[in-house]
């Protein structure tokens, strides 16, 4: 069986189990967006690399044409000239990206994904096509003039690094490649991503030449803030797709109608705003247990054990199954010598991709229903009572009370006083180095 036919029979597989859709032609989604355009405008990949044109049919050539000298300068090889073209086309924004994704040539894809990816600031911009502010005020004159929220990634290390946080990477992965999700932040939200501090990264060495390196800890979150940054609500960790999407279009009427309110006006309707979703947390949470055939409905609060929280997570199967885009870009990261080869499993044949996918899928469903029950219902307790806290007061808020992880602790809780690791000095080294958290 040739390759090809391997990927081929790898993804239709994946569609038949429900976890995904092909990218070979047109989307077929796993779960439905109100309101929101199901692929529309963004085609699907051509071939087996989903690098293709993002966001609406390719505009005539006439119309980008003022974009052709940045585009030739940056894929030169005179280092300071590529350079100085690729800002001046990430000052062009979104329209530079979309251009630059719609000429990408297989034959000299490395550079075109480089290009891409700093023009969008954010790794693996060819699944997505989602173009990131990193100023905050740039992005809030964008929303005034575009009457848009503003979606607000905070994380550890940086979205252009491949070794961001572990939840970020999910984001890159499994969330924005997903085809209602990034039609949704494309067209209805300003994206901003901000690094709260550096990722922890861990390199393990074999002692024969092999190494893995990874990130050991560390939690994003999304926040929704209305043009003048005021923020409206928080969706905390990972989620998936489907759920993440029906989140924000909850808060996204409130942040854009907040433009025309005072600070006052502002405070009683995100109060009230809060207060409404507490009580339609419950409600949905005794509805869950109802169809879940279960005995009694546990209290919303109380921590459940796994076997409970799996059980949940069944339940929104649907709202966090990946997508043809999105299971591609979760194939990518695999090593290249898996790529298409088959693994035996006690039903005969499987896929690599297959049965990574269906592992994934778990993970992310015991992710989603943790966060929006426990975390995230803790922050709308929070803006119920004290709707004008500051984003960055809630941000830290966050990190201390609902990560536990501090982010004024240097060893961000690694290294505890009261834990003997019978390792000099806890293991800890103050070497200073100017490569921390480059990932490419």
């Amino acid at each position: 069986m040739s390759q090809m036919k391997t990927w081929k029979r790898c993804l239709v597989l994946l569609s038949v189990l429900g976890i995904g859709s092909t990218f070979w032609g047109k989307d077929v989604n796993a779960w439905q967006i109100s309101s929101v355009a199901q692929a529309a405008g963004f085609p699907q990949a051509r071939g087996a690399v989903p690098f293709a044109n993002v966001g609406r049919p390719q505009a005539a050539p006439n119309v980008n044409a003022d974009l052709e000298p940045f585009i030739v300068a940056a894929m030169s090889d005179d280092v300071r000239k590529a350079d100085a073209a690729t800002q001046e086309l990430r000052r062009r924004g979104r329209r530079a990206l979309e251009y630059i994704l719609s000429l990408t040539e297989s034959e000299n894809l490395p550079r075109w994904k480089t290009l891409a990816d700093a023009v969008a600031a954010q790794r693996d911009s060819h699944f997505s096509g989602l173009y990131w502010h990193t100023d905050l005020a740039a992005a809030q004159e964008v929303a005034k003039r575009e009457n848009k929220p503003i979606l607000s990634l905070r994380l550890l290390g940086n979205l252009t690094d491949e070794l961001s946080c572990a939840n970020s990477r999910f984001f890159r992965t499994t969330l924005y490649p997903h085809a209602g999700v990034r039609f949704l932040l494309a067209e209805r939200f300003v994206l901003h991503w901000q690094s709260v501090r550096a990722v922890p990264i861990i390199t393990i060495d074999f002692g024969d030449g092999r190494s893995i390196k990874r990130t050991i800890t560390g939690n994003s979150l999304h926040l929704v803030l209305d043009a003048r940054g005021r923020t409206v609500d928080v969706l905390p960790g990972l989620y998936g797709a489907g759920f993440f999407a029906r989140v924000l279009q909850e808060s996204e009427s409130l942040a854009k109608r907040a433009a025309d309110l005072n600070n006052d006006q502002f405070g009683r309707e995100l109060a009230t705003f809060h207060q409404q979703k507490l009580n339609a947390q419950q409600t949905r949470w005794s509805e869950d247990w109802k169809q879940l055939k279960a005995v009694s409905v546990p209290k919303l609060g109380v921590d459940l054990d796994d076997a409970n929280w799996a059980r949940l997570a069944v339940r929104y199967q649907r709202e966090i199954a990946l997508d043809g885009m999105a299971a591609a870009a979760v194939q990518a990261k695999k090593p290249a010598e898996l790529a298409g080869l088959l693994a035996a499993g006690k039903g005969g044949s499987e896929m690599p991709v297959l049965k990574m996918s269906r592992n994934l899928i778990p993970v992310i469903g015991l992710d989603t229903v943790k966060n929006e029950y426990r975390l995230h219902r803790e922050i709308h307790q929070w803006l119920a009572n004290d709707p004008m806290t500051a984003s960055d007061v809630l941000v830290t808020k966050i990190y201390d009370e609902l990560f536990l992880s501090p982010l004024n602790d240097p060893w961000y809780g690694l290294s505890k006083p009261d834990v003997y690791s019978a390792v000099e000095n806890d293991g800890r080294q103050y070497v200073i180095t100017t490569t921390q958290n480059i990932g490419h």
